[in-house]
């Protein structure tokens, strides 16, 4: 807002600073669903998301432990789950739980609490992960429960969950959306906010589908469609060139860009006229050409599926893989 503030709103800023303020807010984000096929990996892949953000904000999780623990005590209850852990915990995972059997697990899960559940669950959790058991799929209700609790325990003013590329969700389980929909509708009683980033997924969906129908009701219209105009794209150019502070660069630098700034005076003109843009910021983004410029967004989209790309193209070195 300071190195924009002739072009940026200064209440908009007194709007930002006042929301993040006025209470604790929570902000997860997870990029990529692929992967998530089904209800119960749409609520480990939540629940993971949220407790990694609550670490790393040194949040309490209390709410956590109690819905693993629920999880893994209904995993116990079919009697060959019981029997095969059973006989982990008195084989390879005897030290773990010094000698204890899966009664006596059960019993522990239902009466220790605090740190002591803790240690439990993440001896459990050891077990589950080193032999790929997923006792601990959460069902969608415990999620939604698990969810309201934290915000409780943590007096959250929010949690703010962003997904990224989440069009393949939609593809992979078009036809059992039930849970999901179940997680978007916390928002309408409890301050959980589940703002999705996608390609058009109404085109994913049949002509006249009620499926999407219901989800499209359950989020705020219009959708925010993100496109990154022409001006825009020469603005953003410009800021992410930054120029260097060694002086004797630097007065090298300006002699060259007066060269460059005579030799592109008719392509800027024609520029300027087609994107919107006041010379001063044509000459930001010197030494690119305003006609290279101007195709860097359409050509970084296809080489990279976004526009976004271009930023990685000028920022980062990546040698001989660009």
């Amino acid at each position: 807002f300071q190195k924009y503030r002739d072009q940026l709103s200064n209440d908009l800023k007194n709007q930002f600073l006042q929301a993040k303020s006025s209470g604790q807010i929570l902000t997860v984000h997870r990029y990529g669903s692929a992967n998530i096929h089904g209800d119960g990996r749409l609520a480990i892949a939540i629940q993971e998301s949220i407790m990694a953000a609550l670490a790393q904000k040194g949040l309490a999780s209390q709410a956590a432990e109690s819905s693993l623990k629920n999880a893994t005590l209904r995993w116990l209850q079919n009697g060959a789950n019981k029997l095969y852990f059973n006989a982990l915990m008195k084989g390879d995972y005897v030290d773990t739980f010094t000698g204890d059997d899966v009664e006596d697990l059960i019993d522990k899960l239902e009466t220790h609490t605090g740190s002591a559940l803790e240690s439990l669950i993440g001896k459990i959790s050891k077990v589950g992960l080193e032999r790929s058991i997923q006792f601990m799929n959460l069902e969608i209700v415990d999620l939604v429960a698990w969810i309201k609790a934290i915000i409780e325990e943590n007096n959250l003013k929010a949690i703010v969950f962003i997904w990224d590329e989440f069009t393949e969700y939609f593809r992979s389980n078009m036809r059992s959306l039930t849970g999901f929909q179940e997680v978007v509708e916390i928002s309408a009683t409890d301050p959980f906010y589940l703002m999705l980033v996608t390609h058009n997924v109404q085109h994913e969906f049949p002509e006249g589908s009620q499926d999407w129908r219901k989800i499209s009701d359950r989020f705020h219209q219009p959708f925010c469609e993100i496109t990154l105009p022409e001006n825009i794209a020469f603005r953003l150019l410009g800021s992410a060139m930054e120029k260097t502070k060694d002086p004797v660069a630097l007065e090298e630098w300006q002699d060259i860009v007066t060269e460059l700034y005579n030799q592109t005076h008719d392509s800027r003109k024609l520029v300027q006229k087609k994107a919107g843009i006041s010379d001063k910021e044509l000459k930001d983004i010197l030494p690119i050409q305003p006609y290279a410029a101007l195709l860097l967004k359409h050509i970084s989209s296809a080489f990279a599926s976004n526009q976004r790309s271009m930023f990685d193209f000028i920022k980062n070195d990546r040698g001989d893989e660009i």
